[in-house]
């Protein structure tokens, strides 16, 4: 599925979110433009151009100052999804190189294409599986062949 274009999206949304101005209870308006503010940004992805448009069409709804607030809380949501990332890239590198180490003091020098690969390893749960293979395994061949 392709996603809109931003001219299409800039014509698109503010009538999107006029139609939210027949929701009458407050909250539930704010739930919805919300929803449909985090959709938006997800297809459309986090830039600049991105959030502007939505500012505008949250202005046109809200009032400048409330969707000052809700482009805000959008943001910071941003800001603790990329921490949460970042923590669990750290422990997955973290556990990498814990797996090496093991090799090493297993086998001696891990040769670079192993070290290599198990680096470059992402899911959390694959680099846990190599690290527990770095403790049972009965070879660098058998970890090679694993990667």
């Amino acid at each position: 599925m392709q996603s809109a274009s931003t001219d299409q999206l800039q014509e698109r949304l503010p009538g999107i979110f006029s139609r939210l101005q027949n929701v009458s209870e407050e909250g539930k308006l704010k739930s919805w433009s919300t929803a449909l503010s985090t959709y938006f940004i997800t297809v459309q992805g986090k830039t600049e151009e991105s959030v502007d448009i939505l500012r505008q069409s949250l202005t046109a709804l809200h009032g400048a100052r409330e969707a000052e607030k809700m482009t805000v809380t959008i943001a910071e949501s941003w800001i603790a999804e990329g921490k949460a990332e970042g923590r669990a890239e750290g422990m997955a590198e973290g556990q990498a190189k814990s797996a090496l180490k093991v090799l090493k003091s297993r086998f001696g020098e891990v040769p670079a294409g192993i070290q290599k690969k198990i680096m470059e390893l992402r899911d959390a749960g694959r680099v846990e599986e190599i690290f527990e293979l770095a403790l049972t395994c009965q070879s660098l061949d058998d970890m090679q062949k694993a990667l």
